[in-house]
């Protein structure tokens, strides 16, 4: 009992009161000798949803997508085609000069887009290259400043070097003595000898004072410092990512989608009484219900109180 698709703009034929979805539903429901509690049993399904289902009284159900659901579920029960009684429910809302579509049909959106996790995943990799680089420039520039730091000591050490002159000045002061007065050579010699020792003192003192040990200090105590530095960075990119937990329990039959706050799709179903659902992401989550009221909501172990719509329809929560 299939049905072409009709084209856009084409003259709807009328449906026969047989031939309704409901209709068709009930005959067959007691051709099977079913009885409406059987099939709600099975179906894990209110009597009155049954009822209005055989009735085709749509407005006492959620959306357009339950109901697509229910008859699915109902045709396969009762062995019918489940395309042939989706395609007279269309032709039904035609007739009825409803849109093929429905507003809103969340249940399509059940993957995330792979872009935008790809572009995600080549940024990060780009900020990392871009992190060892820049450690990499900073650590071989601390590496260099020691070797130019002790290149700079040796010339100061050179010029802070005493001079032989006072020396050999000394030693020249008997010879001119000698000339100007030849009895007191033996005094001059002793003075000069007595003066000698004084020099190199005075020169030992000196070289003491202006040796190169506390450069060689200073640039052993550098390199403490950059390995410092250096590690605390490696360290801070380590750290765990700590995500939320979120908690679903359903006291009847619900349709729910979460999403998390960097736009991934974590669940997307039709749920049962009695079903449990946990969920780990970043909050704040973006919780869509088809039924709020038979919904409990818990954001790491705390309850997250909400009040559902007077209705009972679809109801869109940001838990944070």
């Amino acid at each position: 009992m299939s049905t072409e698709e009709q084209p856009a703009g084409a003259e709807v034929p009328e449906l026969a009161p047989e031939a309704y979805p409901g209709a068709l539903l009930k005959a067959a429901r007691e051709k099977a000798k079913l009885s409406e509690e059987d099939v709600a049993r099975e179906l894990r399904m209110t009597v009155s949803k049954v009822r209005a289902l055989e009735a085709d009284d749509y407005d006492r159900l959620h959306s357009d997508t339950f109901i697509r659901g229910y008859l699915r579920t109902y045709a396969k029960l009762l062995g019918l085609e489940p395309e042939d009684l989706l395609q007279a429910y269309k032709q039904a809302r035609r007739q009825a000069g409803l849109a093929d579509d429905p507003e809103e049909s969340p249940l399509k959106i059940n993957v995330p887009e792979p872009t935008r996790s790809l572009w995600k995943f080549v940024l990060w990799i780009l900020v990392l290259l871009a992190g060892i680089w820049a450690l990499s420039v900073w650590f071989l520039g601390n590496r260099q400043d020691p070797v130019a730091d002790s290149a700079m000591v040796d010339p100061i050490s050179e010029l802070n070097t005493p001079a032989p002159a006072p020396t050999s000045a000394l030693a020249e002061e008997p010879d001119i003595e000698q000339e100007l007065e030849e009895a007191s050579v033996d005094d001059a010699s002793e003075d000069a000898a007595e003066m000698a020792p004084t020099a190199n003192t005075e020169t030992t003192s000196a070289a003491a004072l202006t040796g190169s040990e506390p450069p060689a200090a200073s640039s052993g105590a550098v390199e403490p410092l950059a390995a410092t530095e250096v590690s605390s960075p490696g360290a801070s990119m380590n750290d765990p990512e700590v995500l939320d937990q979120l908690r679903l329990t359903f006291s009847e039959e619900c349709w729910v989608e979460v999403t998390d706050s960097r736009g991934d799709v974590l669940e997307t179903d039709l749920l049962q009484p009695g079903r449990e659902l946990l969920l780990s992401g970043e909050a704040p989550f973006t919780v869509k219900l088809g039924n709020a009221g038979a919904a409990q909501v818990e954001l790491n172990g705390e309850r997250f109180d909400f009040v559902p719509p007077v209705s009972g329809r679809l109801m869109t929560l940001t838990v944070n």
